[in-house]
């Protein structure tokens, strides 16, 4: 009987055929593996060109800020306030001490010598006791008016009791004498203004003064107008703390839609909000410590840099800004130098920023004015920032 024919390698061929699917499998495994890799390596490629435009470039922000900066816009801004935090917390300034004299070398000048109609402010009181020489005691600045007057006077005070080796910055300002004019940022609150985003050049030799602005505006609660219209993206906010120029250079601050009426927008060159007010009715308000966070995720006990902006019974403006304060002390130094009502601006070492100006032989340029290094209680920012485009919008005093 003639034998079944068997195929040759029969059990070989079987084999094959079994591993066929496997083999196609894992092909397509490595297949969608890479397709994996390249879509990573793509999306890894486009955070790292978005994160580089951000954070390597020439400006007046550091490094760290810039890098903060880029967080928050991309929802990263908790870890961002989980750094913050813990940065604060285990860097608070020591009790006790002298500061730099540096920041202590004040020349008030006595109201014998200035324009009768237009005498300095009263003397701040001091928070520290013995208060050094001239502290609270106002020198004017800029150039004096042809009457003698001057828009603008300044002065340093210690944020409180207890931090003494620190000094914060503090100027009053006469709206009436000198031009208060806040500039928009090319980020904040961004779009087309019709002032540029810096002091121009032709601004500069005019210019006495110029402070930072407020919060970002997705943490600031509030809104942007100017130009006649309001920002797209950041509408105006009934209650908020509004920092407000008139068409006819007089300065409001108070909460919106209360102290500072809509129906008067035909009337206003530009608003600013920021919070709500910590200073109402001449008086630190009462939930100060326990209310609004007034620092992002910040507590309300920890000693920090912050700014703030007050109008007196008379309309003029005042500003408080430096290291050292918690909120409460920034509201009280507020009242102390004559505010109603008053309102945080920005916080931070990086942000808080006060220039004086100068239109001297080498051209105009800036000083600081808590100018020491850094790491004594001075400002980060340089004496000239301002004089090219800044992302942030801020306020610049000049002279009329």
């Amino acid at each position: 009987m003639k034998r079944d024919s068997v195929p040759k390698h029969e059990g070989e061929t079987s084999k094959r055929d079994d591993r066929r699917p496997m083999a196609s499998q894992a092909r397509k495994r490595r297949f969608v593996a890479r397709r994996t890799a390249v879509v990573f390596v793509g999306l890894l490629g486009i955070v790292f060109i978005s994160w580089g435009r951000t954070v390597i470039v020439s400006n007046h922000e550091s490094f760290a800020a810039r890098n903060a900066g880029w967080m928050r816009d991309n929802h990263l801004g908790f870890v961002v306030d989980r750094v913050e935090q813990l940065q604060y917390a285990n860097d608070q300034p020591k009790s006790g001490g002298a500061p730099d004299k540096a920041l202590t070398a004040l020349t008030p000048v006595p109201n014998s010598v200035l324009a009768p109609s237009h005498p300095a402010p009263e003397p701040m009181p001091t928070p520290a006791v013995p208060p050094f020489p001239g502290e609270g005691m106002w020198a004017p600045a800029g150039r004096a008016n042809a009457d003698g007057s001057y828009g603008v006077y300044t002065t340093r005070i210690r944020p409180n009791a207890d931090i003494t080796t620190l000094v914060d910055f503090v100027a009053w300002i006469d709206p009436t004498l000198v031009d208060v004019q806040i500039i928009p940022g090319t980020k904040l609150p961004g779009g087309t203004w019709s002032h540029p985003s810096k002091i121009t050049a032709a601004e500069c030799p005019q210019t006495v003064l110029a402070l930072n602005g407020g919060f970002r505006f997705d943490q600031s609660e509030g809104g942007w107008y100017s130009d006649g219209r309001a920002s797209d993206n950041y509408p105006l906010v009934d209650g908020a703390a509004s920092l407000v120029v008139m068409n006819d250079g007089t300065v409001q601050l108070g909460a919106w839609g209360k102290d500072v009426n809509p129906a008067n927008l035909p009337n206003i060159a530009t608003v600013r909000q920021n919070l709500r007010l910590m200073v109402d009715e001449g008086a630190v308000v009462a939930n100060i410590d326990d209310g609004p966070t007034w620092g992002a995720k910040l507590k309300n006990s920890l000693f920090v840099w912050r700014s703030g902006y007050g109008i007196t019974s008379t309309g003029k403006l005042v500003y408080v800004g430096g290291p050292g304060l918690t909120p409460r002390d920034l509201a009280q130094r507020l009242v102390d130098a004559g505010a109603v009502r008053g309102m945080q601006g920005d916080i931070n070492q990086s942000w808080v920023t006060s220039n004086l100006y100068l239109d001297g032989p080498n051209g105009c340029h800036g000083t600081k004015a808590l100018d020491v290094a850094p790491e004594n209680g001075g400002q980060k920012s340089p004496g000239d920032r301002y004089l090219t485009s800044d992302t942030r919008d801020f306020i610049a005093i000049l002279e009329k």
